[in-house]
């Protein structure tokens, strides 16, 4: 077998969230090299690749073949979750898609209120907009990093169905999830959360929108507080 290759940030988060032995499905695979690279590593055993379309599945194929995987790695056409049934995985990886895209995937399944079902999320935007979403179906943010690549700076989520309530304040908590602002990363995308809330708040007061200008400064003196405590704990 060629030696294996290398993920790129994003994808390698994802794949440091996926619990061991995982039986996995990868939404919008693209060429498969999650699936892949887990099972060439030896994290998982077994991996459902799916994609909306012939031509990403086709791509797909070509890694699988080319790393001798077809025996772990299957390929499936799916829109979201719509071709899977209860029971077939236990790890969910969404990865690469707007946040609001990949709420309405998970909006469309409704046995992933399931405890024994960890989700691996990777939106490319409308970050809140998920958040809000997972709270308000009963999901838990377990964990939550970040990675930068080039210019841009994105998060990974590891959530899991709990059936409790989301935040007692989900306006403010949206802007930061389960970021904790650790390293250099979460730092960096936490600045810019700090910067929409900022301008956010500034439309709202020119609308006369006290209520919401007022959430928007409690969100960004949250924000302020975690980036606080990481410069703190950096140069301590």
């Amino acid at each position: 077998m060629r030696p294996l290759f290398q993920l790129e940030e994003r994808l390698r988060l994802c794949a440091d969230f996926v619990p061991q032995h995982a039986q996995l499905a990868d939404i919008g695979t693209d060429h498969a090299y999650l699936p892949v690279w887990l099972c060439c590593s030896g994290k998982i055993q077994k991996a459902i690749a799916a994609d909306i379309g012939e031509g990403p599945l086709q791509s797909a194929r070509e890694t699988i073949a080319r790393y001798q995987v077809a025996n772990q790695v299957e390929t499936r056409l799916s829109d979201g979750l719509n071709a899977f049934t209860a029971g077939e995985v236990n790890a969910i990886v969404v990865a690469g898609m707007g946040g609001e895209l990949i709420a309405r995937i998970l909006g469309d399944c409704d046995w992933l209120q399931n405890p024994g079902i960890t989700l691996i999320l990777q939106p490319m935007t409308a970050v809140r907009v998920l958040r809000l979403f997972l709270w308000s179906r009963g999901f838990s943010l377990e964990e939550e990093a970040c990675c930068q690549e080039g210019k841009h700076v994105y998060t990974v989520m590891k959530v899991r169905y709990t059936g409790a309530p989301g935040p007692s304040d989900p306006q403010t908590a949206c802007f930061v999830g389960a970021i904790r602002g650790e390293t250099e990363a979460e730092h960096a995308f936490l600045q810019k959360e700090y910067g929409r809330a900022q301008k956010e708040k500034m439309g709202a007061m020119h609308r006369g929108d006290r209520e919401t200008a007022a959430q928007l400064e409690t969100a960004m003196q949250e924000i302020k507080h975690r980036l606080d405590r990481w410069k703190e704990e950096s140069h301590s």
